[in-house]
């Protein structure tokens, strides 16, 4: 099915309008309430397309649409019932994507605090330095799955966040606990999950 023009409009304006926010705040403050807006608002308009056009259409009319829309689906942090179910439909595709599976279930794990596959999510640690989210598996093992997607090793990858500044040890632990205390708001984990997470390193 050929995904009608005004479709395809709408979701490149959502996409440039969530962009043009983004690159207005940076990394240390938080998410917040507009951005929180702009990406509920995609998801609910996605959600209606879905209704009529199915995601397979969507993901295999063209590069800008399938970029545009898996841009809204990962960006739906705080739906975490519409983000599985998109993950869902991602992995039954007639032709699924690696490297979006990839990207959104290591988001859609990191968010239950559970160690991710890929190596994809970054975030600040205790020590107020970006790094790889939590993994058990070796460097050797994520390089390899990374590789048989077609995705860069980790090394690679992480000078991607190189010039990203450190917090301070007490900008890191209040950065930490509001993004505990979200996660569970949201319902994207419980207080046992957050402490199994902090119990990682024990």
């Amino acid at each position: 099915m050929k995904v009608p023009i005004e479709i395809y409009a709408q979701i490149v304006e959502r996409v440039q309008r969530d962009q043009a926010f983004a690159r207005t705040l940076t990394n240390t403050q938080g998410y917040s309430d507009e951005m929180r807006l702009i990406h509920e608002e995609n998801a609910r308009f996605l959600d209606e397309v879905l209704k009529t056009i199915s995601l397979d259409d969507l993901m295999t009319s063209s590069k800008d649409i399938a970029d545009g829309v898996f841009l809204i689906i990962q960006h739906a942090i705080s739906m975490p019932g519409f983000m599985k179910k998109m993950y869902q439909l991602l992995m039954q595709l007639s032709h699924p994507i690696p490297v979006y599976v990839a990207y959104l279930e290591d988001r859609i794990r990191s968010f239950e605090r559970q160690p991710q596959r890929y190596g994809t999510q970054y975030d600040y640690d205790e020590q107020g330095r970006m790094t790889m989210y939590w993994c058990n598996d070796s460097v050797k093992t994520i390089n390899q799955r990374r590789k048989e997607i077609g995705l860069s090793s980790v090394k690679e990858n992480e000078q991607r966040f190189i010039h990203q500044p450190q917090l301070s040890l007490i900008e890191a632990k209040k950065h930490i606990k509001d993004q505990h205390e979200w996660l569970v708001k949201t319902g994207w984990c419980s207080e046992e999950d957050i402490n199994r997470y902090d119990r990682r390193n024990a």
